[in-house]
C-alpha cells in the first residue's frame, strides 16, 4: 500500500465532510491525534482542507488542542513504559549510552519551555520531537498532567499562529 493511498480514504473524510461539522470535527480530531502518534505529517493539512467550511476556527483551534493533547498523551504513557529499556541498552552500549544522556539532558533542560516553543511551529511534524520529549524523560522530570497541558496549550497557539500567518499571506479564512 503506497502512502498516497493510505491518505486517500482520510481526505475523501475531510472533503466529504464539509458540510457537517460535526463529522469533520471527528475525522479531524482522529487525524490530529493520528499525526502524533503514528503518522508523520503536519496537522495543519487537515485544517487548510474545508477552510471555508463548518465548524467555526476557534473550534478548530479546540479540536487542534484536544487532539495534540490526547496523541502526546498516549506517546507519553508509551515512553515511560520504555525508560529502562533504553537505560538498560544505554549501560550495554557506550555510543548508545552517550547519545540517550545527551538526549536526555536536553529534555531535563529544556522541559516544557522547550516542549512548547517545539509543538508550537505551525507546519512543523511533530512524532520526532514528541517522541524525544517523552521518551528521554528521565525519570520524569516533567509530569504528565503538565506535559499534556503544555501540549494543549502548544496546539491552541499553533493553530492561532497559523490562521494569522494565512492572514498575514491574504488567505480568506473566515
Amino acid at each position: 500500500m503506497s502512502l498516497e493511498t493510505f491518505f486517500d480514504p482520510l481526505v475523501d473524510l475531510f472533503l466529504g465532510s464539509s458540510l457537517d461539522p460535526v463529522v469533520y470535527s471527528l475525522g479531524f480530531f482522529f487525524y490530529v491525534v493520528l499525526s502524533h502518534t503514528v503518522i508523520p505529517t503536519p496537522l495543519e493539512v487537515g485544517l487548510v482542507i474545508n477552510m471555508g467550511g463548518p465548524p467555526p476556527m476557534w473550534i478548530r483551534t479546540l479540536i487542534v488542542g484536544a487532539g495534540m493533547m490526547v496523541g502526546a498523551s498516549l506517546v507519553f504513557l508509551f515512553g515511560t513504559r520504555l525508560e529502562d529499556r533504553l537505560d538498560d541498552l544505554g549501560r550495554r552500549h557506550r555510543y548508545l549510552g552517550t547519545l540517550l544522556n545527551v538526549l536526555q539532558g536536553f529534555v531535563a533542560r529544556t522541559r516544557y519551555l522547550g516542549l512548547f516553543l517545539i509543538m508550537s511551529i505551525p507546519g512543523m511534524i511533530d512524532t520526532v520531537p514528541l517522541y524525544l520529549f517523552a521518551l528521554f524523560n528521565r525519570r520524569n522530570v516533567m509530569k504528565f498532567r503538565f506535559f499534556a497541558l503544555t501540549i494543549f496549550f502548544a496546539g491552541i497557539v499553533r493553530a492561532t499562529l497559523f490562521y494569522i500567518i494565512l492572514l498575514l499571506f491574504g488567505v480568506a479564512i473566515l
